[in-house]
């Protein structure tokens, strides 16, 4: 069975350079990169996509034109401060055969959905971020890098106390303080298990703010003619990837002063390219 590692990219960025804000000697590249190269040896996945919040397009966001007040809590100088290098990150993971995909109208969790949709085999995906707990199902689990604990359907039943696709009612009924969607007012953990079990019934008012809000967080409601043109350019970029180019990340590393890659590159080299080599001799084979 096919395995794919799925990176939730801003996630990433952004605690490595949180990590780096409270280290100074930290290059929050390097953590980055020492991040990623962690991962694969984890999991040993045959392809690694990272999925980022950069849109391609101008035109608003889909989920913005459902509530401008979405992610408006969101701390725009200290964002682009985070994203200062990110191009340079995007580059280096190109270079070690990951597959870097961006949204057009969408975000990254929306490629992230698509992926696991879309990709055979067995799926997990890299992100403190807790909306993915609703994508967790036999073939996909979420790994949390900051609790590091992976979970999968047994570990999130147990931890909840309901199936994973039910994670977006919990969400729209509780909230969500990161993405600026507020829940029902004074319900909790408690009384939403309790309304999901169906022991607690809504108002008909507390129904139509969970169905507004659902609209924002359920990654499966996205359903019209707009999302099908964003799959598209998922499919597309999937198929436009760049062969490894591990000599041109080694120079890249030279130019930062990288020296703990540069004295381990054949690790890091291992790590990357042994199964892109393979992947592409396997394909001349097939083709000729």
């Amino acid at each position: 069975m096919k395995k794919h590692l799925i990176i939730d990219g801003n996630n990433l960025v952004h605690r490595a350079y949180w990590i780096s804000n409270n280290n100074d000697a930290a290059d929050h590249v390097f953590i980055t990169l020492r991040a990623l190269k962690s991962y694969v040896e984890q999991f040993k996945p045959d392809e690694v996509w990272c999925a980022w919040d950069m849109r391609l397009s101008k035109e608003p966001a889909l989920r913005k034109k459902l509530d401008t007040n979405y992610k408006q809590t969101r701390d725009t100088e200290y964002n682009q401060q985070a994203h200062t290098e990110t191009d340079l990150i995007v580059e280096c993971f190109g270079k070690l055969g990951v597959k870097n995909i961006f949204p057009t109208k969408g975000e990254a969790d929306d490629i992230i959905f698509w992926l696991t949709k879309e990709k055979e085999g067995k799926k997990t995906i890299v992100s403190a971020d807790t909306d993915f707990y609703q994508l967790i199902s036999e073939d996909t689990s979420v790994y949390s890098p900051t609790k590091k604990i992976l979970y999968d359907t047994q570990v999130f039943s147990e931890l909840f106390g309901f199936a994973p696709e039910k994670y977006p009612l919990y969400k729209s009924i509780t909230g969500d303080k990161a993405d600026n969607i507020i829940g029902l007012d004074k319900i909790g953990p408690k009384r939403a298990l309790q309304i999901i079990k169906g022991d607690t019934l809504l108002t008909e008012e507390q129904e139509k703010q969970v169905s507004e809000n659902m609209k924002l967080i359920d990654l499966n409601n996205m359903g019209s003619s707009e999302w099908d043109e964003e799959y598209i350019t998922y499919n597309r970029q999937s198929f436009n990837t760049l062969p490894t180019d591990f000599d041109g990340f080694l120079g890249i590393c030279e130019e930062r002063g990288f020296r703990t890659i540069i004295n381990q590159q054949t690790i890091w080299h291992n790590t990357f390219c042994i199964k892109s080599v393979m992947a592409n001799i396997i394909t001349e084979l097939f083709s000729t």
